[in-house]
């Protein structure tokens, strides 16, 4: 009997995790890239080493990227993004922590295309920014890609672009997403 007990006890101990793992699904590659065009300048900058969880049951997702892994087609615009505007030395994270609307309607076991409402707070530069926006999730042979386009300003984290350099920058800068996700595995 006690042997009985205790090997129930493991197989729901197993059973359980495993659904809850199963909940969850995972990008290491996502790819964020940050866009900015005025008449005198056009800046592009890419990173494609974006962690995201997405918890498929709640609709809880967590995005962290590291800043010094934006890479700029010129140098010279590299280091004064990561020295200067956004410090990536003292504040080397940008963090996104939201909750994906209405996420419960969502049947991740079928192929479809889905536009929810993602909402949560972004940190970066030491400052914390409300973020509200559509995003789409496509869910096709059990992986799920996320996109979603916003923009934001220098202004909203406390960046502060030199007068000298103003007119080159676009106030706003179109932040683009694009993550996939697989399922969690441990």
């Amino acid at each position: 009997m006690k042997k009985y007990v205790l090997l129930t006890a493991i197989l729901s101990v197993t059973l359980f995790s495993n659904i809850k793992a199963q909940d969850k699904y995972i990008t290491k590659t996502g790819h964020v890239w940050i866009h900015s065009k005025t008449p005198v300048k056009e800046i592009e900058a890419h990173n494609r080493q974006v962690t995201s969880i997405l918890d498929v049951k709640t609709g809880d997702m967590i995005v962290s990227a590291f800043l010094i892994d934006f890479k700029f087609d010129n140098q010279l615009v590299e280091e004064h993004f990561n020295e200067n505007y956004v410090e990536s030395a003292k504040f080397p994270k940008v963090k996104f922590k939201a909750k994906v609307a209405d996420i419960a309607s969502i049947d991740f076991t079928k192929n479809g295309t889905y536009k929810r409402i993602v909402e949560g707070v972004m940190e970066m530069h030491g400052k914390f920014v409300n973020i509200k926006k559509e995003g789409t999730a496509v869910v096709k042979d059990g992986k799920i890609k996320a996109t979603a386009y916003f923009t934001v300003t220098a202004e909203q984290f406390a960046i502060i672009i030199p007068e000298i350099v103003k007119d080159k920058i676009q106030k706003d800068v179109e932040v683009n997403v694009e993550f996939t996700y697989l399922p969690y595995t441990k």
